[in-house]
């Protein structure tokens, strides 16, 4: 791993800081304003840690093991709870400030790279989402962003998204990264203490070619007779997660139009047996959720979409994702409208719900240039909806027809991130 100097901390828009050195509130005193407890060094009642894993890895960059308490502010703390080390860094403070971290006499080469996190939120009642900005010696800055579930109580892997790529004006030179920024921003809804621990930050491969992968939720029958159609004639496919207990009612699918989907190359995934919030159920509802939608899948000739998951509303906890991931090569969530350079950890591939077409042009531009990965998801299509959805395919066919492109499956994303050991990557 890169060594840098000496950590420092800085609070947003307040001061300058001084690599090596504290600065609060820009004069070097603390805010009288808010009064601020001391985050305690060494947490004392650290929690049991869930297994995580994620794969493939990336290169670390950062793993805080020689933080010491005194390197940084008092809303920060340093704590021997971790996931990969000894130690991590934990912020419990209601401002907004951050850790940076100075490589100005050994810059970091972060072209063509994306940025990952291994955090664990605690105490959250709404989440946080956490910002990670790179910086060269001008001062121009490179900002990656993703959101942490209020349930997140165990350690976790998100593939950070590319929030600004010129936050100045101008992009920096990212072969020339002088500083890393880690900025929690904590949802100004969150009362009491809560924390956001860090454990770890990963440099990321990126895709040679940009990919936007299709996906429909709920089993609509608007999927079948208004989606299916327009992806077939520019010989596309999807994926459609369906709630089993709602196949055939009105409004939905019935088992022959999923399984002239299929036929056509569209996978049918798994999105529970009824469609609940998972975050709040306990294990063996999450179990029977999961694992009985599975089952109805592959009882009725849905095998590859079996192994792939949506998690109704966004509701996912710790225990959720173990029970997806256990019989799931991939599991999708609801998350920032900006592209990942490359999802590292393929249980939380984020997704972008129902855009309209000017964002799916703006996103997809900027996934294009970036070389990462879109996401787009629709539920039902009627009237106008639908005429925009055929607006955004038509301009993701144009670029697919440059060259820009590749559209794809979440089966096929899989498989490229390495599920047969055919990841297509640059750096």
């Amino acid at each position: 791993m890169r060594r840098r100097n000496a950590l420092y901390y800085t609070a947003i828009g307040i001061g300058t800081a001084l690599s090596g050195c504290l600065s609060r509130d820009g004069d070097g005193s603390a805010s009288e304003s808010e009064p601020r407890e001391r985050a305690s060094a060494v947490d004392s009642s650290p929690e049991p840690e869930s297994e995580w894993r994620s794969w493939p890895a990336g290169t670390a960059i950062e793993t805080v093991e020689d933080v010491r308490t005194e390197d940084i502010d008092e809303n920060w703390g340093v704590t021997g709870t971790a996931a990969t080390g000894s130690q991590s860094i934990y912020y419990a403070g209601s401002t907004n400030g951050s850790v940076a971290f100075d490589y100005a006499d050994d810059p970091l080469d972060l072209t063509e790279s994306g940025m990952a996190l291994i955090v664990k939120a605690k105490d959250y009642s709404t989440g946080a989402s956490p910002f990670v900005e790179l910086e060269d010696g001008d001062g121009n800055r490179w900002r990656f962003r993703q959101r942490v579930s209020a349930a997140a109580d165990g350690w976790i892997r998100i593939d950070l998204a590319i929030d600004d790529p010129a936050v100045d004006g101008v992009e920096p030179d990212l072969s020339a990264i002088e500083t890393i920024r880690l900025r929690p921003s904590p949802s100004s809804n969150e009362s009491g203490r809560p924390r956001l621990y860090f454990d770890s930050l990963w440099r990321t491969p990126s895709f040679d070619t940009a990919k936007v992968v299709l996906q429909f939720d709920d089993g609509h029958e608007t999927q079948y007779t208004e989606a299916f159609p327009i992806l077939s004639s520019y010989g596309w496919s999807a994926t459609t997660y369906v709630t089993t207990d709602w196949i055939g009612n009105d409004d939905r699918c019935d088992l022959d139009q999923l399984e002239e989907l299929q036929d056509d190359g569209w996978i049918v995934g798994n999105h529970t047996v009824t469609h609940p919030n998972l975050r709040g159920l306990s294990v063996e509802e999450v179990e029977a959720e999961v694992e009985g939608a599975r089952e109805w899948l592959i009882e009725h000739g849905f095998q590859e979409g079996a192994n792939h998951f949506a998690y109704p509303e966004n509701g996912y906890s710790r225990d959720a994702i173990d029970v997806v991931r256990e019989h799931h090569q991939t599991g999708r969530v609801s998350s920032l409208s900006y592209p990942v350079v490359f999802p590292t950890n393929p249980q939380l591939v984020s997704g972008d719900g129902d855009p309209e077409s000017s964002r799916v042009e703006r996103i997809v531009d900027r996934t294009i240039e970036h070389g990462g990965i879109y996401a787009p998801y629709w539920h039902r299509l009627t009237g106008e909806t639908v005429d925009d959805f055929r607006n955004s395919m038509e301009y993701i066919r144009a670029r697919e027809r440059d060259g820009d492109l590749e559209v794809i499956r979440m089966d096929e994303l899989h498989r490229q991130l390495g599920g047969d050991g055919s990841t297509a990557t640059r750096g």
